[in-house]
């Protein structure tokens, strides 16, 4: 350590301080070695100033003792410039490899950006490619799913699912024409459901299926229920069309209905399940049916209406009235529905005891006791004919004890205008003998009568018997 402090000292004292400096700095760091261009070219100074060093060192041995301290000035002086060229070399050289720092350093910088540049693109590239895969599989899964949609099959598959007890209800919301205005559409949709519950579901398409009108039946097990028709509506996304159901067709997947005929007074109302029956379903208009046989002694014939009135699954409840709102009688044979005119008091009133005593005349007439009844039918007449050539009962008088109506019933006084009346006649006529094969013989009558006025005088003109 004292061995490097007295070094120190002498190079101070020879130098300076400042070339001391110097030197020792490279003393102390001997063993670093500068490869670079300004280092290079102060090594060959150094060179050349030994060299320069040398020679006046040979010329002051040769020089006079005088001259020696001017020789010594010039080597100092020599040594000085050395020195500092030395030092600027150094300083060159300091700058050179600070330079060559600063160079690597901005070099590093610029790798840096470079490389933070190319991470950006990079990213930049990787996102515009993921929006243009994301953009192609959205609009590829929208083609897609379009396309799906726009097939009729889709749709006829969504509404075979909703074919069910719980589904039919809105399918069927504004089904029409499946029954008449008579009979609401609950009796169809009920139908359905009962065919369909608990059933799989499935559907095929029908002989009238076409790519532009599509048709498709709807089975229960391996039974058809329906037909599903559907109508374009308009389009959907990229173009495809959009099916909704046109219609609902279950009429002929329905049992038989029936269709029904109703006969009623000109003037009167007809109510079918509670809904009147207008016009429209009127047929004809045709004489009473009752007065057919009678019509010929009838200036004015009375007219009823013919009603026709299909597609009953159900068998309907029929109400007719005259214009007093009187319930006419109704009879009916399978699907045919007559209604017969309101029963009259009036007419009841004024003529029960004169239709008594043709009762009475009849009934007398057929048990061989009397023919009085001749004056109580018209001359002429059908009916006139037909009395007066019938087969009648022979009793001997002396045989019978007694007669009488064990039972009778005048009813149903109907007046069809002014000339023109029916009632119902029933009774039984007992006959009772005493000494004869047998004690009693009972002739029964269930008819309807019809009188008809001929010159201010009512005849009966025409016998009808009931039917049940």
């Amino acid at each position: 350590m004292s061995d490097n402090t007295n070094k120190n000292k002498k190079i101070d004292k020879d130098l300076g301080v400042d070339n001391a400096n110097l030197i020792l700095e490279k003393e102390i760091f001997p063993d670093i070695e500068f490869v670079d261009d300004i280092e290079f070219e102060k090594d060959i100074r150094m060179l050349e100033n030994m060299k320069d060093k040398k020679e006046n060192s040979g010329t002051r041995k040769r020089t006079s003792t005088n001259k020696k301290t001017t020789s010594n000035k010039k080597k100092t002086n020599a040594n000085n410039s050395d020195t500092r060229q030395n030092a600027e070399l150094d300083t060159e050289s300091s700058k050179g490899r600070s330079n060559k720092s600063i160079g690597k350093s901005s070099g590093k910088n610029g790798s840096k950006k470079k490389k933070s540049r190319f991470k950006s693109g990079v990213l930049i590239y990787a996102a515009v490619l993921l929006v243009i895969v994301v953009g192609v599989w959205i609009f590829f899964y929208s083609f897609i799913d379009g396309y799906e949609k726009g097939m009729s099959y889709n749709k006829i598959a969504e509404i075979a699912k909703a074919f069910n007890v719980k589904g039919v209800d809105e399918l069927f919301s504004d089904i029409s024409g499946v029954t008449n205005e008579f009979e609401d559409e609950d009796y169809a949709i009920e139908y359905i459901k009962a065919q369909i519950d608990g059933k799989e579901i499935t559907y095929k398409e029908a002989k009238e299926n076409t790519s532009s009108s599509p048709v498709y039946e709807i089975y229960a097990a391996d039974k058809a229920v329906a037909k599903v028709f559907l109508v374009q509506d308009g389009k959907i996304k990229h173009g495809f069309k959009n099916w909704e159901i046109g219609s609902i067709d279950i009429d002929e997947y329905l049992p038989e209905s029936s269709n029904i005929t109703i006969y009623a007074p000109e003037d009167a109302k007809v109510f079918v399940n509670g809904i009147e029956v207008i016009d429209t379903y009127i047929v004809s208009n045709e004489p009473v049916e009752i007065l057919s046989g009678v019509s010929e002694y009838l200036e004015n014939i009375p007219v009823q209406n013919k009603f026709e009135i299909k597609g009953f699954f159900n068998t309907p409840q029929i109400k007719v009235v005259d214009k007093e709102d009187n319930e006419l009688v109704i009879t009916n044979d399978k699907d045919s529905y007559t209604a017969g005119f309101a029963p009259d008091l009036d007419t009841e009133t004024e003529f029960k005891s004169y239709v008594e005593d043709v009762t009475y005349a009849y009934a007398r007439n057929f048990a061989n006791l009397a023919k009085n009844i001749f004056s109580y039918v018209r001359p002429g007449s059908t009916l006139y004919e037909s009395i007066e050539s019938a087969t009648t009962y022979f009793y001997p008088d002396s045989k019978i004890s007694s007669t009488e109506f064990t039972s009778r019933e005048i009813t149903d006084f109907i007046r069809y205008s002014e000339s023109c009346f029916t009632c119902h006649v029933k009774y039984d006529y007992t006959i009772y003998f005493t000494g004869y094969t047998i004690d009693k013989d009972v002739s029964s009558v269930d008819m309807i009568w019809t009188f008809v006025e001929y010159n201010g005088l009512w005849y009966l003109t025409q016998t009808q018997y009931v039917t049940e």
